[in-house]
């Protein structure tokens, strides 16, 4: 059995914590392709009306498509998820 505490950033404004160093830096090294699901995901956005808001905000339909993009083409995906890995437990 293996188990995995992962941490996520939130929206595009935390590509600007990865430039500083701290215990609070998000530092993505687990990455999920994405590319099948983007589209369900940026639709799920539509069920949250009062979060949206216009590009270029972090929480827009665009900049959810751009950090998409962003993250699939650091690791050779056209769209991914990136995630920081916190504890990873093996039994």
């Amino acid at each position: 059995m293996k188990a995995m505490m992962i941490g996520f950033g939130v929206g595009i404004s935390y590509y600007k914590i990865e430039r500083h160093v701290g215990d609070d830096a998000f530092i993505p090294n687990h990455f999920e392709n994405i590319q099948a699901q983007i589209d369900f995901k940026i639709n799920a956005m539509s069920c949250f009306k009062s979060q949206i808001r216009p590009f270029p905000s972090t929480r827009s339909k665009e900049t959810i498509e751009v950090l998409a993009k962003f993250r699939g083409a650091t690791v050779g995906f056209y769209r991914a998820e990136a995630f920081m890995t916190i504890r990873t437990i093996n039994n």
